[in-house]
């Protein structure tokens, strides 16, 4: 018979618990596709019959797969620091956020550029942004810096987080910066076991922290938890990516009034967008991605954009973008907006 010990069922319980939260509403968040995932699920999306949750699902099921490796092999050195990396990777917003996209894995090889590495490097390695703008992590830094302050050697779980942190920095430091965080994963699995270290050694040494450490703690999970699905669901609907979805609902509901269909091309990837979030129903026949032109004004021509108010068409529906500015739903025909 196997007999199953407390660490390994609560290693069980956390990979179901990380499972479940990179499974609630993935279908609908993040609201917006970003253009890094419209490119990877946009040539898939008949095989996945344009379903946002199948293209993400393997995903979920991959970094789910990391955290439970991670814990293993932590677990062969430190079975203490093994469930406390467990818990920070279950809740950490970094890892909900890489594991909810169904972004390609980040390779190394590409988008090289070594003029700027040591900036990247040391703008990368500083822990500012990591521990100040999250604040379940900087909840664990006093621990960190305690159990820094209080070791009188490291141990090989202390060094190989640092290898980790090093090397996954210099190899996010080789390509141009973007503004994600994808090629920073390997430095996050080190910083999140460095936590789980920091954590685990300032307990050890005052055990009576525990209780006032893991009551601000739980209140910082439920509170971090609360502004990733509830605020940052909300900021998500507000990215540019959005506007093709109220934009192709208008075109769904109007195209059969039209032989043609005008749609700036500003936003970036028109046609993918309006194709996905329309599922695929949208004529492309009488799609075109084009500025407004004189030749566009007729009553069989519906223009989708900015358009200069003296120009003589009907406004059908407007939508607020989130830089303030109105795209305008305009044509001379009779459609009316819904």
């Amino acid at each position: 018979m196997i007999s199953i010990t407390w660490s390994m069922l609560i290693i069980i319980v956390l990979t179901f618990i990380s499972l479940i939260l990179r499974l609630i509403n993935l279908g609908d968040f993040p609201a917006n596709i970003s253009v890094g995932e419209l490119g990877f699920i946009y040539p898939l999306r008949h095989l996945i019959n344009y379903n946002l949750f199948i293209a993400r699902l393997p995903f979920v099921l991959l970094y789910t797969a990391t955290i439970l490796l991670v814990v293993i092999l932590v677990r062969r050195l430190s079975r203490p620091i093994a469930i406390w990396t467990g818990i920070l990777l279950t809740v950490s917003p970094w890892h909900l956020g890489l594991s909810r996209r169904a972004v390609p894995l980040w390779f190394p090889w590409l988008n090289l550029e070594l003029t700027k590495f040591l900036e990247r490097f040391f703008d990368f390695l500083s822990p500012v942004n990591l521990f100040f703008a999250n604040s379940l992590l900087s909840v664990t830094l006093p621990l960190l810096l305690i159990g820094l302050a209080r070791a009188k050697k490291f141990d090989r779980l202390f060094w190989l987080s640092v290898k980790l942190i090093i090397a996954g920095t210099g190899l996010a430091s080789l390509q141009v910066y973007f503004g994600n965080h994808d090629a920073l994963v390997l430095a996050l699995f080190g910083w999140t076991i460095l936590l789980g270290w920091g954590i685990t050694h300032s307990l050890h040494r005052f055990p009576w922290l525990v209780f006032i450490f893991t009551s601000i703690f739980i209140y910082q999970i439920i509170n971090s938890l609360h502004n990733y699905f509830i605020h940052l669901q909300a900021q998500a609907r507000s990215q540019w990516e959005m506007i093709y979805q109220p934009v192709s609902r208008f075109i769904l509901d109007h195209q059969d009034e039209y032989q043609r269909i005008v749609v700036i091309p500003k936003y970036g990837y028109p046609r993918e967008y309006l194709d996905w979030y329309s599922k695929g129903q949208i004529d492309q026949s009488k799609l075109v991605i084009d500025q407004f032109k004189d030749d566009y004004l007729n009553p069989n021509t519906v223009y989708i954009g900015h358009i200069n108010e003296q120009i003589k068409h009907q406004v059908l529906a407007t939508f607020e973008l989130p830089t303030g500015s109105v795209l305008l739903f305009a044509g001379t025909g009779t459609a009316q907006a819904k």
